[in-house]
């Protein structure tokens, strides 16, 4: 048969596909079929490109074509007759697997995706894979290619995914679902995401490759399965509350129904109370002994009224866990993890993890309740374990109602006890939450009106011609503004070093008589703005030097003065200093800031002293503050081993009284040579106001003048003046 009759007959064999005859020299088709013409209808592409020494195989070979946007096709050639360097190709375009392996072979597709990707044939041979696959088999893609899968992945893996996969093919449809295995050397479960997409072939027929994405989701796994057991174990415990709150059955079998309900909510294998009570021989033993009375067990050796689980002494029983019942907190740990001596105990009865809760009554240990777990390794986190206290309290109370009738009255006081803290939290977080709102527009506006009136100063003297005399007061505002700024700033600084604990007290030599004065030259200005007096009085056994932090001292007194004079309209503040305590290396002292001002309610009082917060928020948009000046004299008066305490009635004044601990320094006191400076001076005072006059006149004491007079009138003072001796000075 000569060649032309063999070609012709191939061709008539193979119509089934496009096909044509090409001569390789000239590229021309020399025969063509009309399934050829449906396919490249448009264009003839240029087979010569395609047609090699390499691809004169039997089987089919991809091939691109530029002109069908990158579209690809598969060829395979029928027949080579290297005489007349003529070919007959057969043509048909890829299937979606066959596209995919092509893509990936390339390295064009999944590279970027997360997952792990692969594709294998029916014999699980890898045909193509994307960089995630590589690292998950730690092997490069070039050795990786042309492997079986089950040689690359661990075994337990390659079980439970062929389990998946042989699923998947016997419906050839897609499925999406989780498999776990344990590697060899590991303890913790893998747990994998795993799409299955079989591949059909280009005519829809069989399958012929599978498409296979991995994820691993251990870590959301876990999440989601303690989110589920904590959710189970919340409903147990309320459906445990239910049952004993019905009463509808015998006690001991709505006991056995609890602890079932919290054995299969907790997976575990036995879940026991025991009740801790004196012994019943004293005379014997007086310690305090220990006694199962409920248990609960499935796949575990029951022990109920067993001599190991009656009227044991808690030494020999639980004798490490005792104490950590007494201090309010659980025994959680691997038994292979615990002491040899509680191994010895609880390895016998088969347990690998166990968990016990005390049940505490009225600040005293009643018992405790236990799960144990002798199929596996678990730690209870700490959610799980107030879910599970908090059940062992349901438990408890329940017996003890059992045994004592008003014992459920007591639960359910306990139980509105714990609601009530509940609201009382929340009523406190919201009101702090809008105490730090309140803070932060009072703080705005506290920074910003000082700034505005330095601002609106210096335009006002930058603008205008002014005096030197306007200049000096423009200055003094200037001054006055950028103090109130930096004292708001120190404020916010120090009450963050505070809280951050960074803040450094001082301990160095000074004078308490100084820093007094210095806060009464600092506020004076205000003071004498608003018509107010001020007296300071200090206790004479205040003498010489004393060890401390002078500055926080100063910044404690501003405070509380700027408050006074803040808040008083009439009247006058008083600045006091006592001795308290003393002995050989340190005092004592005692200091008060007296005003006649608004006063604060005994209910106010409660909170003046929290951070960000006022006596009333109309307060603060009346008379401005941040509510942290209090705040930070609390904590610094506690740094400096003392406290701050208010005594007030509203529309009456208030006192706001200090103590310190001070050092003491070996110096001279300053006392003798200024009592010797004053007794000499022949002192009148002359004030109307009783208070105001008895202030001064005990101020003046108590820096040493001896000789005063007070007169409240003019003529008063005249009368006085006339008969005073002519020998003395009178000031």
């Amino acid at each position: 048969m000569d060649n032309t009759a063999l070609l012709r007959r191939v061709l008539l064999e193979q119509a089934a596909h496009a096909m044509c005859l090409v001569c390789l020299k000239t590229g021309a088709l020399l025969e063509r079929n009309r399934m050829f013409d449906a396919l490249f209808p448009d264009f003839t592409p240029d087979i010569r490109t395609f047609v090699q020494a390499d691809s004169l195989k039997n089987s089919w070979q991809p091939m691109i074509i530029k002109q069908k946007n990158d579209a690809l096709f598969q060829a395979k050639v029928i027949f080579f007759d290297q005489d007349s360097q003529t070919a007959l190709v057969s043509f048909r375009r890829s299937g979606a697997w066959e596209y995919l392996a092509h893509a990936a072979t390339e390295e064009r597709l999944f590279d970027s995706f997360p997952a792990v990707a692969f594709i294998h044939d029916l014999n699980g041979v890898m045909l193509a894979c994307n960089k995630a696959a590589c690292e998950y088999m730690r092997i490069p893609r070039p050795e990786l290619l042309g492997r079986n899968v089950s040689d690359l992945m661990p075994p337990k893996a390659v079980a439970a995914l062929k389990e998946l996969l042989d699923k998947s093919m016997l419906t050839a449809t897609p499925i999406n679902e989780t498999f776990s295995y344990i590697s060899d050397g590991d303890s913790e479960k893998t747990w994998m995401g795993a799409y299955i997409q079989p591949l059909m072939a280009a005519d829809g027929g069989a399958v012929e490759a599978v498409l296979i994405m991995l994820r691993d989701i251990s870590e959301q796994f876990l999440v989601e399965q303690r989110l589920a057991t904590r959710d189970r174990l919340l409903q147990a415990t309320s459906q445990a509350a239910q049952v004993l709150l019905s009463g509808g059955k015998d006690f001991a079998d709505s006991m056995n129904e609890v602890l079932a309900i919290l054995g299969k909510a907790t997976d575990v294998d036995r879940v026991y109370v025991w009740s801790i009570h004196p012994s019943p021989n004293p005379e014997i033993n007086s310690e305090l002994h220990t006694t199962q009375l409920y248990e609960w067990s499935l796949g575990a050796e029951p022990q109920q009224d067993l001599d190991i689980c009656t009227n044991r002494p808690v030494s020999e029983a639980i004798p490490t866990w005792i104490d950590t019942f007494m201090s309010g907190r659980c025994v959680n740990n691997l038994v292979k993890n615990m002491p040899v001596l509680e191994q010895e105990q609880l390895s016998p009865q088969g347990i690998i993890s166990i968990m016990t809760a005390p049940i505490i009554f009225n600040g005293e240990l009643w018992g405790f309740i236990g799960f144990d777990d002798c199929h596996s390794e678990y730690i209870w986190s700490e959610l799980e374990e107030n879910i599970l206290r908090a059940a062992g309290m349901i438990v408890g109370a329940a017996i003890h109602n059992h045994r004592i009738n008003d014992a459920l009255e007591e639960a359910n006081a306990q139980l509105a006890a714990a609601a009530e803290i509940a609201r009382n939290l929340a009523e406190e977080a919201k009101q702090a939450n809008e105490a730090k709102s309140d803070f932060l527009a009072n703080m705005s506006h506290e920074i910003r009106t000082p700034m505005n009136a330095i601002m609106g100063i210096l335009q006002m003297v930058l603008r205008m011609p002014i005096s030197p005399r306007q200049a000096i007061q423009h200055l003094e505002k200037i001054d006055f503004s950028t103090k109130a700024l930096l004292r708001i700033i120190n404020d916010i600084l120090d009450f963050s070093k505070i809280e951050a604990g960074m803040l450094d007290m001082e301990k160095i030599p000074f004078y308490v008589e100084d820093v007094i004065r210095g806060v009464i030259d600092l506020t004076k200005h205000r003071v004498e703005e608003k018509g107010l007096a001020m007296f300071f009085e200090k206790d004479p056994e205040i003498q010489g030097q004393y060890l401390g932090d002078p500055l926080r001292l100063s910044q404690v007194l501003t405070n509380l003065c700027t408050n006074a004079t803040k808040f008083t309209s009439e009247g006058h503040i008083t600045v006091a200093a006592k001795l308290q305590e003393k002995n050989d290396t340190e005092a004592t002292l005692l200091f008060s800031v007296t005003d006649t001002g608004i006063g604060i309610s005994p209910d106010q009082q409660q909170r003046i002293f929290s951070a960000f917060t006022q006596a009333d928020t109309s307060i603060t948009r009346r008379y401005g503050g941040t509510g942290l000046g209090l705040a930070l004299c609390k904590k610094l008066t506690q740094l400096m081993g003392g406290d701050i305490w208010c005594e007030s009635e509203a529309d009456k004044g208030s006192t706001f009284s200090f103590s310190i601990r001070l050092g003491l320094v070996n110096s001279e006191s300053r006392h003798d040579a200024q009592s010797r400076a004053f007794e000499e001076l022949n002192v009148l005072i002359v004030e109307s106001a009783t208070t105001s006059r008895s202030k001064l006149y005990e101020s003046l004491h108590s820096m040493g003048c001896r000789m005063l007079e007070k007169a409240s009138t003019i003529d008063h003072a005249l009368e006085k003046a006339g008969v005073a001796d002519a020998g003395r000075r009178l000031i």
